[in-house]
Parts: C-alpha cells; sequence; structure tokens
C-alpha cells in the first residue's frame, strides 16, 4: 500500500470516528463528548445521559455504520462484475423480492381479516425480507448458470422490480390505512431502533464479507481487464459469479431486512473511495468503501436526527444527497455520455 493511502485511510477513519461521536452527541438532549466518554468507561454518574447514548443513540450509530458498509462493499462488487458504474446492491432485484415479501406479510392480512401485534409484525417483515429476497437469488443463480453474459441478469432485475411494483399496488389499494402505513414506514428506511440481535446479525455478515471480498480481490482486479482475459488466465467464471451474487445477497439481504430498502450508499461509495484513493486495486477498494460507505450511513443518520422534534426518513435525505451525485458523475463522465 502507497504512503499516500495509508495517510488517505487515517483521515477518511478520524471522519468516520468524528461523525460516530457527533451522533451520539447531537439531538433532542445534547450530550458534551466528555460525557460521552464518561458513560463509555463506566464512570458517570447521570443515568439519563447513559439511557439515552446506550439504549437509543449507539445501537442507531453503529446501525447506520454497518449499514451503510455492508451497501458499500456490495455496490463494489456490483459494479466491477458488471463493469457498470451505475450497478448498485439492488441492480439484482433481490431489494424487489424483500420488498415484495414484506408487503405481502403486511397487508395480506388485510384480506382474510387478520390484524397482528407490531412486535411480530416487524419481526415477521424481518423474516420476509430474508425469504424473499433469497428466492430471487435462488432465481439469479438458475439463471445465470443456463444463459452467458451479465445483460440478462440486469434485465431480470429491472423486469422483477416492475413486476414487485405492479403487486405491491395491487396490495395497497385493497388495505387498510394503518397497513399501508406501516409498509410505507418501512420502505424509507431507518437506522432507528434495532435490537442486539439484528445488529450482531447485521456485524455478522458485514464481518465474514468482508474478509470474503478481500479473498475475491485478485480475480476482482483481473476482472477489470475482461472476462475473456480473466478467463484465459484460467478463473473459473461460474463459480466466480456465483460467490460475487451470493456476497452482495448477503450484504443487500441483511440491511434490506433489518434496516428496510436504503438506497444511493451502494452506488456513491464505490464512486467516493476511487476518486480519494486515486485506485482501482480491490486491496485498497474494499476498505476504502468499507469506510466510505459507513461514512455516508453515519451522515444521512446524523441529518435525520438534526429534525429534532422528529426523525427524517434516511431515504428521503440519501435521495437528495444521492441523485445530484449521480447526476454530476454522468456529467463529469463525458465518455459515458457519448456511448
Amino acid at each position: 500500500m502507497l504512503k499516500n493511502h495509508k495517510f488517505i485511510f487515517i483521515y477518511t477513519f478520524f471522519a468516520l470516528i468524528l461523525l460516530f461521536f457527533s451522533i451520539l452527541s447531537w439531538g433532542a438532549v445534547k450530550i458534551p463528548f466528555n460525557e460521552i466518554f464518561s458513560i463509555i468507561f463506566g464512570n458517570s454518574n447521570n443515568e439519563t445521559f447513559s439511557r439515552i447514548i446506550w439504549e437509543l443513540r449507539l445501537p442507531r450509530a453503529f446501525c447506520s455504520m454497518t449499514a451503510g458498509a455492508s451497501l458499500g462493499i456490495a455496490g463494489l462488487m456490483m459494479q466491477t462484475y458488471f463493469q457498470n458504474p451505475l450497478a448498485g446492491p439492488f441492480v439484482l432485484g433481490i431489494h424487489s423480492g424483500s420488498s415484495l415479501a414484506v408487503a405481502f406479510f403486511i397487508m395480506s392480512g388485510s384480506l382474510i381479516g387478520i390484524t397482528l401485534p407490531p412486535e411480530l409484525s416487524m419481526a415477521g417483515a424481518a423474516i420476509s425480507s430474508i425469504i424473499g429476497g433469497a428466492l430471487v437469488f435462488f432465481l439469479l443463480v438458475l439463471v445465470s448458470f443456463k444463459v452467458k453474459g451479465n445483460v440478462i441478469l440486469l434485465v431480470m432485475g429491472l423486469l422483477f422490480g416492475y413486476f414487485a411494483s405492479g403487486l405491491i399496488s395491487l396490495l395497497i389499494s385493497v388495505t387498510e390505512a394503518q397497513k399501508i402505513k406501516t409498509y410505507l414506514m418501512w420502505s424509507l428506511g431507518s437506522f432507528q431502533g434495532k435490537s442486539i440481535n439484528e445488529l450482531f446479525l447485521l456485524s455478522f455478515c458485514l464481518g465474514g464479507s468482508l474478509i470474503w471480498s478481500l479473498f475475491l480481490g485478485k480475480r476482482l482486479n483481473v476482472l477489470l481487464l475482461g472476462e475473456n482475459y480473466a478467463k484465459s488466465l484460467g478463473l473459473n467464471f461460474k463459480r466466480f459469479k456465483f460467490e460475487i451474487l451470493a456476497l452482495t445477497a448477503i450484504l443487500s439481504g441483511a440491511v434490506t431486512a433489518i434496516c428496510g430498502p436504503v438506497a444511493f450508499i451502494g452506488i456513491m461509495a464505490p464512486h467516493i473511495s476511487r476518486k480519494i484513493f486515486s485506485s482501482q486495486d480491490h486491496f485498497i477498494l474494499i476498505p476504502g468503501v468499507f469506510l466510505t460507505g459507513s461514512i455516508l450511513g453515519l451522515f444521512a443518520e446524523f441529518i435525520s436526527g438534526l429534525g429534532l422534534t422528529t426523525v427524517l426518513p434516511i431515504n428521503a435525505i440519501l435521495g437528495l444527497l444521492g441523485a445530484p451525485f449521480i447526476l454530476f458523475f454522468l456529467l463529469g463522465n463525458r465518455r459515458m455520455l457519448n456511448e
């Protein structure tokens, strides 16, 4: 690793730490930084501040960081695999499968007259999201082994997204208002109110996938030279394709199940990492998107807390940030516009 890369990693890490503690400090109740350190090290006597930190803000900050890092790595995998700078972790339609499964779980009760308690409803939504995403993933794997080329996977993801959107619209038209509100709140994405078990699951998926992605680093670098060249070097492309799809499915599926369909981070983080590290080497980009994705997740959560009296939707914030970012990228990449 070059010396300047080490400095960039250090600066990025400090930006991550600053944002993390800013979330712990900022809110309807402002907590001084020295008090935060006292609480973390068990030296504080302020029970109110301690409960705010341990029960509300620390899980919220940790969730936004791990979710952002997960989407960043998944987005990098997709952009490298499809050789498309606008590909993201949800391009395969796994997100659509999760959304459709959650919509069926939450809203189908209106068709048969069943209403679940809120606690069971949210747990069932997470399980439904995992099942829906897994079904789409296995369908993609079957198709990928039957056909050559990557375009068909992109087309399938797009078509399934339209199909799922149509079914969800039908469900909304025959569902009571309260269940529609529950689904819409889930679809807006949130890093708030996550349990220890949910955070552990997300961390486990991220940690395992990070190690897995580093093992793929050499093959990802070879893929940048072209699929035919990679095959000429003996790359088992079917196995490699399965590993990429599985890794993306695990990361994006876990985030969607726990936080909802969080948008744009998976597209933005890889581009920011390539820009600030000035590298295409995946052994640099993978830890790079881990940090930049974490920072984007923390920044979005920090902005959402600026409402003070109400929590702003994560996807609304990321949409306002992500759409101009992608437009700026397209305008800056004249070669893409001319193709």
